[in-house]
């Protein structure tokens, strides 16, 4: 089959780089991150192919080699994880942190807007970082928002809906 070529091949040069890597760095490792990793997974049961970060993780991969995987926490499952698998779950922003990432856009913030970001994001950083680079100002940036929470989907939806507007 192609994909257990592909498999065997990628298995192969993974080795082979961490064989060279080790011979300048012996103590290093070949870190792996697969952003969105859901996502291929979703993408692949629905194009009803084998989807990639979920072979990596039935296969296991060489010494001196870690993967990183990120995912929704309600789509872990799609990944079949194995029970040794270490997963972490990040943690919304907290306000002072929400204050120090808006501070870096926009010069006119302060604790009171950031806790209002806080509220209509409930501290999700992607949410947050899409509105930013959406949003000119603190006001449009809290028109986007509000008034109630935002998701990352709600507001990946609206910049879909933005993008559709101006084709």
């Amino acid at each position: 089959k192609d994909i257990d070529h592909l498999s065997h091949t990628f298995q192969e040069r993974l080795s082979e780089a961490i064989t060279r890597h080790k011979l300048i760095h012996p103590e290093g490792k070949i870190i792996i991150a697969i952003d969105a990793a859901d996502n291929a997974e979703m993408a692949g049961k629905i194009n009803e192919q084998h989807a990639f970060p979920s072979d990596l993780l039935s296969q296991g991969l060489p010494e001196g080699c870690v993967l990183v995987m990120l995912s929704r926490p309600e789509r872990l499952h799609m990944l079949k994880p194995q029970d040794d698998i270490r997963v972490l779950n990040m943690k919304e922003f907290t306000v002072e942190e929400t204050e120090q990432y808006l501070s870096l856009y926009y010069s006119d913030c302060n604790t009171l807007i950031a806790e209002e970001v806080q509220r209509l994001t409930n501290g999700n950083p992607r949410v947050i970082s899409i509105v930013v680079r959406e949003s000119n100002s603190l006001d449009e940036l809290l028109n986007r928002l509000g008034p109630t929470l935002t998701t990352e989907e709600d507001q990946i939806k609206k910049l879909f809906e933005q993008a559709k507007i101006m084709i």
